[in-house]
């Protein structure tokens, strides 16, 4: 029996849709406010006082009100010399009966004038010296830095893949008979 016999496969077709991921990061905002450190200075100098009223008064140069301080003491002290004196020769001159000499011993007391000479250097004294330390103070304000981070969420996008299968050739079988003598 001749037979002639044909076939077809049958093909499969496949697409395929690749898969895609995209990732975005924005960037994160940020913001930072800084407020400027303040320095604050105090300084006070050293101060130097020098006194040499005693210095200028052992050397006579007085001030005005010390001269005058002075003469009304110098007066009192010798006014009460003085009265003392006098109340010494009158003393003396009631007693002037007893046969002394009073005149001539007052004469000769009053006659005598001794004075004392003394070298010296002045001023004989140190001047007060006095010293204020100088001082320093340093203060600082502020300077502080606010820093606000906003992060961003990240945007995912995916999208899925996809495999498409399909029958691109269906099969087939064909028989034929090839005889001529039916």
């Amino acid at each position: 029996m001749p037979f002639k016999i044909n076939t077809t496969p049958a093909l499969i077709g496949i697409e395929t849709k690749n898969a895609s991921l995209e990732i975005r990061q924005p960037k994160a905002e940020v913001t930072m406010k800084t407020e400027p450190l303040k320095m604050k200075i105090e300084k006070k100098d050293s101060k130097v006082q020098i006194d040499q009223s005693v210095c200028f008064s052992e050397a006579n140069l007085k001030s005005i009100f010390e001269l005058i301080k002075h003469s009304a003491q110098m007066g009192k002290q010798k006014s009460m010399e003085a009265i003392g004196r006098i109340s010494s020769e009158g003393d003396e001159m009631t007693k002037i009966e007893n046969g002394g000499n009073a005149i001539a011993n007052m004469a000769k007391r009053n006659s005598i004038n001794e004075k004392n000479y003394d070298v010296t250097f002045i001023p004989k004294s140190r001047p007060k010296i006095t010293a204020t330390e100088p001082t320093l103070n340093i203060d600082f304000e502020g300077g502080k830095t606010n820093i606000d981070v906003k992060a961003n969420k990240v945007d995912i996008k995916y999208n899925p893949g996809k495999v498409d299968v399909y029958l691109r050739q269906k099969n087939s079988i064909n028989i034929e008979y090839v005889n001529e003598e039916v």
